[in-house]
């Protein structure tokens, strides 16, 4: 539990954790879509997977921290099942962004210019 003061700062902090990285993924996977349907190519069913994993993760995460801000009157910031699974969630997409990187610049190095 967190004081009345240190409400806003931890709770910034977790929108910060929970919304960014599936926020990053999702802005990688849409980049390499458009990439991908300039050249005349179809995405890969795991490109859209990913992509609606990371919008399904914003949204969860979203509303454990709408929860959570709706709580925190009632005396502080405590955190429960909904936030590990906010944080889990999170982790994934991170991970997924991770590997479109790697991917993406694995097929860059193969290219001829």
């Amino acid at each position: 539990m967190a004081s009345a003061q240190g409400v806003w700062p931890a709770f910034l902090l977790l929108a910060a954790l929970f919304v960014v990285p599936p926020a990053v993924s999702l802005g990688a996977a849409l980049r390499r879509v458009g990439s991908l349907r300039r050249r005349g190519l179809q995405p890969s069913p795991w490109l859209q997977a990913g992509a609606a994993f990371s919008v399904a993760t914003i949204a969860i995460n979203t509303l454990v921290l709408a929860v959570t801000l709706w709580r925190a009157g009632d005396g502080g910031l405590t955190l429960g099942r909904g936030h590990v699974l906010a944080a889990v969630l999170a982790w994934v997409s991170f991970w997924i962004w991770i590997a479109m990187l790697i991917f993406l610049r694995r097929r860059r190095q193969h290219a001829t210019y």
